[in-house]
């Protein structure tokens, strides 16, 4: 068996066999691939026409070449290309001949204009108005007439029944709601003073809940203010921490570094960790830190990362009693004291890579002792103070005095609760 004969019993068996003047018909309306090239292009339609016309004779190539031609103009000589095979001359005329035959000849020997059928006109022939130029009254009925509501004078030619003057006089006249006169409406209405609310006129009444009465009102759209349910603000320091980790810290080195921060919610005081990674073991290592110094929290707040989230800090917690609360994702406000403290602590640790002699990782210590002695916008203290009750500073910004001032712990943190809720009270109304 041959390679031609293989083929044709293949495409009998799975497609069919496409005439030439099918093959110059989708060719016309062929295109290149996407990121192919011209020359790729022209060679996949020479394999095309060579594989096609290695049979076929001058006549069938001139056939299929005017067939491709005529279907440009008219789709039955299209369909002819794809159903039929036409491969002479005279049965090319013959089909042509045809799409050509007319079943009704004019066989009167009238004009071509007497056989047309009558034009009738779209729209009926109906008379205008002339005060409103409108089909569906007469002029004397028009509402816009100028002279509607004036008296007519007596004329004796046009006497009117007795019957038609007493129901035009008992005709009430449109009003308008909008300035109150007759004549017209609200929609052409020319004056933009409104009447008084005794006489608006009203779509639809509703009572709210506060029982005033409202008319024409719309509903309200956008957000609607809905109850939260805060954490409680408690008095009491290291009860209520927030916890984050930075991003890398580390530039461009290989090496990655962040800085897992904690925070008081009351005190603002802040304790930081450096780590190498970001995983559950190194998040535990943080919080145990902390735990080592100030003892376990009763509630932490974080994120839902992936460290916070995991099977393992969650068995950490629970171990030592501490209440897990994770924000929900995509609402970083909840968690907004920790991350107004990373604004921070990016800042000055960008401040100390300034100096050759000294790096961010061992200032770090600095860092947290300089945040820790400045005094907090909201609670007018600073975090050492609310902490220790003792005013603490940085040792480059240490004064010589000779013995501190006796603070009352109670009394400060009584007044920085005081300052936090007046500061919460504040942002509400303003939002």
């Amino acid at each position: 068996m041959t390679w031609p004969q293989f083929r044709e019993i293949f495409l009998a068996r799975y497609d069919y066999i496409e005439s030439p003047a099918a093959v110059l018909v989708n060719l016309q309306n062929n295109r290149p691939r996407d990121g192919e090239c011209l020359a790729a292009y022209a060679g996949r339609l020479l394999t095309t026409l060579t594989s096609t016309w290695h049979s076929c004779s001058v006549e069938n190539i001139a056939v299929s070449t005017v067939m491709s031609h005529l279907s440009q103009f008219d789709p039955r000589v299209q369909r002819l290309a794809f159903t039929a095979d036409i491969n002479t001359r005279d049965a090319l005329l013959r089909e042509l001949k045809a799409l050509s035959f007319r079943k009704r000849l004019n066989t009167s020997g009238l004009a071509a204009s007497e056989i047309k059928r009558p034009r009738f006109n779209t729209l009926p022939t109906l008379a205008r108005c002339t005060h409103c130029n409108r089909y569906n009254h007469k002029s004397e009925e028009c509402f816009y007439r100028p002279d509607k509501f004036k008296p007519q004078p007596a004329d004796r030619h046009n006497v009117q029944s007795s019957s038609q003057a007493t129901s035009t006089s008992l005709r009430r006249p449109i009003s308008c709601f909008k300035c109150g006169n007759a004549g017209h409406l609200a929609a052409n209405c020319k004056t933009n003073s409104e009447i008084p609310a005794l006489e608006r006129r009203v779509d639809f009444c509703r009572v709210n809940p506060t029982g005033q009465l409202q008319h024409n009102a719309k509903p309200k759209s956008g957000k609607v203010q809905a109850e939260l349910h805060p954490i409680p603000k408690v008095c009491i320091p290291w009860h209520t921490i927030h916890m984050d980790a930075s991003g890398k810290l580390s530039g461009s080195n290989e090496t990655k570094e962040y800085v897992f921060v904690a925070i008081d919610s009351f005190t603002k005081f802040v304790h930081l960790h450096h780590s190498f990674r970001i995983d559950s073991f190194n998040c535990i290592q943080a919080l145990k830190a902390s735990i080592d110094l100030f003892g376990a929290p009763i509630r932490v707040i974080a994120d839902q990362g992936r460290c916070f989230a995991s099977k393992d800090f969650e068995k950490f917690c629970r171990t030592h009693g501490i209440q897990l609360h994770l924000i929900a994702t995509g609402s970083s406000r909840a968690n907004g004291q920790v991350e107004r403290i990373m604004s921070t602590l990016k800042n000055l640790l960008t401040v100390v890579e300034v100096k050759q002699d000294q790096s961010w990782q061992d200032a770090l210590g600095n860092v947290q002792l300089a945040m820790n002695c400045t005094v907090n916008r909201t609670t007018k203290c600073s975090p050492m103070e609310l902490m220790f009750g003792k005013i603490a500073r940085p040792s480059n910004m240490v004064v010589a005095t000779n013995d501190d001032e006796p603070i009352d712990l109670a009394e400060i943190r009584s007044r920085a609760l005081k300052n936090i809720e007046k500061n919460a009270a504040y942002d509400k109304k303003k939002v």
